[in-house]
Order: structure tokens, then sequence, then C-alpha cells
């Protein structure tokens, strides 16, 4: 099992089951692509640590999350902004949407700090539209 495409859009998912995903993802060893939808369900504040576990997956190379229209915040990013800074991170490409949650400043600038710390990174792509984003972040 190299590459993995969940969607979950709407589904009346909670942390616990997002967990158990990622957990499961987590202990995947030949994986290298990997999205995941979890547009709309109900992940919040515990969340994010299974997140970070997938970002610092030592054999993922691409990595989409979708987390648009829940009620994340500025933990999450920091959480998966710390897996990506991990030097057991082997990710080259990253996309993160984060439109419609309570991400803003701090958890975007914290992101952007570990950002730069991935020379591997080839390409990223974050959507933050309609987040608490402002001027710093």
């Amino acid at each position: 099992l190299n590459e993995v495409s969940l969607d979950f859009d709407g589904a009346p998912i909670t942390d616990v089951g997002i967990g158990l995903i990622c957990d499961f993802l987590s202990n995947c060893k030949e994986l290298e692509d990997v999205a995941v939808s979890f547009n709309g369900t109900k992940i919040s504040h515990s969340g994010p640590k299974s997140l970070e576990n997938l970002t610092n997956h030592p054999t993922i190379t691409q990595l989409q999350v979708s987390l648009e229209e829940t009620a994340i915040g500025d933990v999450c990013a920091v959480a998966m902004g710390r897996g990506i800074a991990s030097d057991q991170s082997k990710l080259k490409e990253l996309f993160l949407n984060f439109s419609n949650t309570k991400v803003g400043d701090a958890g975007t600038v914290s992101l952007g700090e570990s950002l730069g710390k991935r020379a591997t990174l080839r390409e990223i792509a974050i959507h933050c539209n309609d987040t608490a984003v402002g001027d710093t972040g």
C-alpha cells in the first residue's frame, strides 16, 4: 500500500474517528502519496496530534489534507508544522486546506516557520480562505 485517498466530507466523524484513521495511516510502512479530506466533519481540538503523525511520516512524500469548514484552529496548524519540521519528515509536496476554519495568524506564522525548515519541499499549496488570518499571518 503506497497510495491512499480518503474522503470523509460531511461525515459525522469526530476527533476519535479521525485519530483512528490517521493512526492506521501512520502505521502503514510504505505510504508515499496520501490524500485525506475531512471537510465539514466534527474534528476540533484533539485531532491535530493525529494529523501531526501524518506530516512526519518517514515515507510520505506527497500529502494533501483538507479540513475546510471544521472547528480546527491554530493548534492544528502548529501541530502539523511541528511534524513537517521534524527530521523524520520526507515531504516533497504539500497541500493544506484550512478554508472556513478558525486558523489565524499564530497558526500560519508557526506553520510558515516550519515550512522554511524543509529544504526538501518542492511544491506547497495552502488555502486559508475565510479564516482569521490577518496581516501578520
